[in-house]
Formats: structure tokens, sequence, C-alpha cells
């Protein structure tokens, strides 16, 4: 998930830093096209770790090297999809209201929050158990088969997608350049 975090991060500084916005405005393309191109990178960059990931667990699993990494499974790809994807709907329209050089602060107040209220929010089911809020949301996952919570939780990530489009596509088309 870091390298993830790093490329998106990474490619919005370059192109403020190489005032992109400028150049790409100047060309035939609407808008919406340099927004929506924002939102397809994410899945790149998830697709572009987790092959750089695999491909180092593969290097590290010849004979002569003595550690023993494992492959990433579906689990570590959806949980990766729902933070990375979380994360990346936050802080988009955030970036494209205020810019990278705003957001220096709120990237490390968005990067603790995104990895660390949910092992908090784990803490909390497990530790309270009887909660009603709790109780729900596991009843609601247990009675359900895993293609189920999957598709669920993608489409929650997808929903919040094109909320979170929607609102950056309205900040960058009323933005001034």
């Amino acid at each position: 998930m870091m390298v993830i975090y790093i490329f998106l991060v990474t490619a919005n500084s370059e192109d403020e830093r190489n005032k992109s916005d400028i150049m790409l405005n100047s060309l035939p393309i609407t808008r919406r096209d340099i927004v929506l191109a924002k939102y397809v990178t994410v899945p790149v960059y998830i697709l572009i770790g987790f092959t750089a990931l695999s491909i180092l667990a593969a290097v590290f699993k010849l004979p002569f090297i003595p550690l023993t990494p494992r492959f990433p499974n579906g689990m570590d790809i959806l949980v990766t999809i729902l933070v990375v994807g979380l994360y990346a709907n936050f802080y988009l329209p955030f970036y494209f209201r205020y810019g990278v050089a705003a957001l220096r602060f709120f990237q490390i107040i968005f990067f603790l929050a995104f990895f660390f209220i949910p092992s908090t929010l784990y803490e909390y089911a497990i530790n309270n158990p009887d909660n009603p809020v709790v109780r729900f949301v596991r009843q609601l996952f247990a009675e359900q088969p895993s293609a189920v919570q999957t598709t669920v939780i993608i489409g929650l990530i997808l929903i919040i997608s094109l909320i979170s489009y929607y609102i950056s596509l309205r900040i960058y088309r009323a933005k001034e350049f």
C-alpha cells in the first residue's frame, strides 16, 4: 500500500511542480478527461504495485536467497483496493481544490488516518463484540459468501469513487488557470 500511496502523491507533486495543469488545459482535451485520468491512474498504480510485489516475492523465493516471502493473496488485494481507493477518493478532491503544496501537512494526516483507523476499528470490534453496530456488521457479513462480501466492498468503493469524481470535476471546472 505504501508504494501505491507514493505513486499517487509523487505523480501529483510532479504535475504541480511542472505546472501540468496549464499545459493540459491548453490542449484540446476537456477538464473532465483530466480529472478522469487522475482517477483511472489509481487502479493502474494498484496493478503496478502488486505486479512489482509479486515479482519481488518470486525473486526472493529463489533457492539461494534465505528469505521466505509470500505472494499477495486475494484478501491482500481486496484490502489494498479498499484502503487505497478510500484514500484516493478523499485525497483527490482536496488535491484539485488546494493543490499539493497546501496539502503537505494534510497528507500526513490522511496517510495516518487511512492506515491506522482500520486497525483501530478492528481492535474496537474485537474488544466490543456486543456493540449493536459491531453485531450488525458481523451478522451482515457473516451470513454472506465471500463473493458477495467482495462485490459489496468493491461496489461501495465505486459509489464513493463516483461521488468523489463529481466533486473533483466540479472543483476543477471552476478553477482558473
